[in-house]
């Protein structure tokens, strides 16, 4: 409970170290009232703050909702890099339980931010743990992005068709 109130804390940097507390509890913060906290955590006005709870979030592996899903979806059209890059992070941490048409889509347009190396190459890594559930449309577009500018992307691309060979 304590975390839970430390999540309406003033300042931003108590709000922020409670989400990545109950990030790090694992399957213990799967309860409704953690989940429904961090929910509400992403639209945190402190990017800090959605960040940390997109993580968290991405903590929950086969125990997230539609609810967990739908809101790190919204976080990855969100106006900071750093949010979207744990957003897309969160969503390849989440396995096959993410592995819908419409995450892989947001994923797909991920690869594409044109703002970030680091989300591109969150992308990449997160459609790498796809498994069979990578389409023609993931590979092409990975294999684009062999020749992205960021050496990083590029790793990362090549890692993730390493990743779904071997699924």
């Amino acid at each position: 409970a304590a975390l839970l109130n430390a999540l309406k804390d003033n300042e931003s940097y108590g709000r922020q170290a409670a989400a990545q507390a109950l990030g790090n509890l694992g399957p213990k913060a799967v309860t409704e009232p953690v989940i429904t906290t961090l929910l509400n955590a992403c639209k945190d006005s402190d990017s800090d703050v959605r960040q940390a709870a997109a993580q968290a979030l991405g903590n929950l592996g086969q125990y997230a909702t539609e609810a967990v899903i739908a809101a790190l979806l919204n976080a990855l059209k969100d106006s900071n890099r750093h949010v979207r890059q744990a957003a897309t992070q969160a969503l390849g941490n989440l396995g096959p339980k993410a592995a819908t048409e419409a995450v892989i889509e947001a994923l797909l347009n991920a690869l594409k931010d044109k703002d970030s190396y680091s989300v591109r190459k969150a992308a990449a890594e997160a459609l790498g743990s796809l498994g069979q559930y990578a389409t023609e449309a993931v590979i092409a577009l990975l294999i684009n992005t062999l020749k992205d500018s960021s050496s990083d992307v590029r790793r990362a691309s090549a890692q993730a068709f390493g990743n779904l060979a071997q699924s």
